[in-house]
């Protein structure tokens, strides 16, 4: 999805450019889709069809955002609605939805980033203790045998280990919230 929201981005600048140059929609439109990408030209150019076909060409545009669940492609078809029944320069309303698409996009890409090492050290919290018990039986042979041969330890492992499942997904249900 985020290749077709950049795709679109693009394809939104190149309509604009069009329109400013003297073209009409629908000519910047056709000319854009030649050069988009396969699955954004198959979109235009159904678009272009049902336009010819008679339907008003916000209602096209607003169909492909609910084919596509398009939040994006949603903004459009209301921009695009917006100016046929206002008007007003519909270049500037494309650039403006074209520099929207490209700062949600940029703003995903730094949320990743800065969370990034939140997602290291959920993993951290689940796995060391784990890591380390291993590797103090590989070293120190015996070293847990009153652990794994009692009941009260075996109890305190198996708590130790519900906990750090538990900061796991702890951690992973707040970093899913954040990139929400």
């Amino acid at each position: 999805m985020k290749d077709f929201d950049k795709s679109l981005s693009d394809l939104l600048r190149v309509i604009s450019q069009s329109m400013q140059a003297g073209l009409s929609f629908d000519q910047s439109l056709d000319t854009a889709a030649s050069h988009a990408t396969p699955e954004l030209r198959r979109e235009m150019e159904a678009i272009l069809k049902s336009v010819r076909d008679g339907e008003p060409r916000s209602k096209a545009f607003q169909e492909l955002a609910v084919r596509r669940q398009s939040e994006n492609l949603q903004f459009l078809a209301t921009g695009i609605d917006m100016n046929d029944k206002a008007g007003g320069d519909l270049s500037k309303i494309l650039d403006s939805i074209a520099d929207g698409i490209t700062e949600r996009i940029h703003l995903e890409q730094d949320l990743k980033t800065t969370t990034s090492s939140a997602r290291t050290s959920s993993y951290l919290l689940a796995f060391l203790p784990i890591a380390l018990i291993v590797i103090i039986n590989l070293l120190v042979p015996g070293f847990y045998q009153d652990v794994w041969h009692s009941k009260i330890g075996l109890t305190m492992l198996g708590a130790g280990f519900g906990l750090c499942i538990l900061g796991f997904l702890m951690l992973r249900l707040i970093l899913k919230r954040a990139m929400a």
